[in-house]
Parts: structure tokens; sequence; C-alpha cells
């Protein structure tokens, strides 16, 4: 049975950190084809992307994306909510996503859902929050206090972590959306290098760091042969397509 995977990204530019990301999501997921919702022209907070859209494209096709659709800008130069909103749906709404694939330090999935579950709906949360911001701390620093008094402190970590924010992000849309996506949290292969396979590894004499697939700023503080680059066929990349 055909199995595909969905990748929500900026690319901006893509780097060896994607390239261990999608390669891993491929592999672990078992995917036969990639869909990958990316940013366009713009980016976080309306900053404009280092490479233009079309060539961020090829680049994600060059390196296993079967399909790649623009992300719009009301959600890709949104906060880490609204882009995980629109990216979601956007997949939610092709109807044939399998897994949805994200990036994380800790890597936990359980710990990544539980927390998406408590900000979702939790009305003791809630009311921590609005408590805390009337103590005039900021939104996102009152939510990481508010997590702290009603979760364990592994679960307030997370928001302290860009990738783990965003995929608590993706889970909380999933549950919102109801989706039928399963989620899978790829470990960053910085932080545990030597758990990681030495197959997989993105070439660490480059001078290109595994950074976050998507770095968010609203926080409070040898390929395997059954994946596919080839960079010779002749496949032409498919162009950016945008849902309205």
């Amino acid at each position: 049975m055909s199995r595909t995977l969905g990748i929500i990204a900026e690319y901006n530019p893509f780097h060896n950190g994607h390239l261990y990301h999608l390669k891993t999501s491929a592999l672990k997921s078992g995917a036969d084809a990639i869909v990958c919702v990316m940013s366009g022209d713009f980016v976080q907070r309306g900053e404009p992307a280092i490479l233009d859209k079309w060539i961020r494209a090829k680049m994600a096709v060059d390196h296993g994306a079967d399909l790649v659709i623009e992300l719009p800008f009301l959600y890709a130069c949104n906060n880490a909510e609204w882009f995980a909103r629109g990216a979601v749906r956007i997949l939610n709404g092709l109807g044939c996503i399998d897994v949805l694939s994200f990036g994380s330090e800790g890597g936990d999935l359980a710990v990544l859902k539980r927390t998406a579950e408590i900000i979702t709906g939790d009305s003791e949360f809630e009311a921590q929050i609005k408590a805390k911001m009337q103590e005039g701390i900021s939104y996102p620093s009152a939510r990481y206090e508010a997590l702290k008094a009603v979760a364990e402190k592994q679960h307030a970590q997370v928001l302290k972590s860009p990738n783990d924010t965003l995929a608590v992000e993706y889970l909380k849309q999933m549950l919102l959306t109801n989706s039928a996506m399963q989620p899978m949290a790829i470990r960053r292969v910085h932080d545990t290098p030597e758990e990681e396979d030495s197959n997989l590894r993105p070439n660490t004499n480059s001078a290109m760091e595994p950074m976050a697939v998507r770095r968010v700023h609203d926080t409070p503080g040898a390929e395997d042969s059954n994946l596919r680059q080839n960079t010779n066929s002749a496949r032409k990349p498919m162009a950016v397509q945008r849902l309205n």
C-alpha cells in the first residue's frame, strides 16, 4: 500500500539539516511520495527569503520531494500557531497525506503530544496564562509559566526549543482538525550524533550546520539506496503550487 509523507518547511535556504530530515523521514515512514508545504518569497515576520521560492522548491525536488506547495503569505509570515494552522490544513485538504514529519530537539513524540493536548483545551492552563499576563509578562513567557504550573517540567521545557515549539503547534492543529495524518518527530542529528545512522548523517565537514527546520522567534527564553536523489533524472522539478 502506498504512503505519502508530508513535510512543512521554509528551506531558507535548503541545507544539510533539511536533507537529513527529509531522507530520515522518508526512510522511517516508508513513503512512496513526499509533499512539502513551503513558504514563498517571504518568510518569518515578512522577511524576504534568501533565495526565491522557485529555486528553493527545485532544491527540495532535487533531493527527494515530489511536490512543493506554497504556504500563503498570511500563514508563512505569521507566528508559529498560524504558520502551523495554514500548513496543516493544506496537508489535510489534500486528503492523501499519511504521515506528517517534523524536526524536534527532544524527539519525544509522547511529550510533544501531551503538551499539545494541554495547550489545546486545558481550562486551568488558559486561566494561568491570563493570570501571568496580568502580571505584565509577554504571552510566550506567560504560556511557558502556565505550562510549568499545570504540567510536568518536561512539558514546559518543550516551549524553550524552537523546533519542539513548532512541533507542538502542528500537533495542536492536528487535534483541532481531527487530522488523519500520523505525526512523526525526527530528532535533530547534532543533538544526539551517537544515536543516528551514519549513513543519514549530514557531512559534518560542511559549513552548513543542521539548523532548525524553521526557526521560531516566539519562544521564551552515504545515502540509503532506497531513498531517491537522482539529480540526473529526466524528471523536471514540479512548479510550486499555491492553494487559495
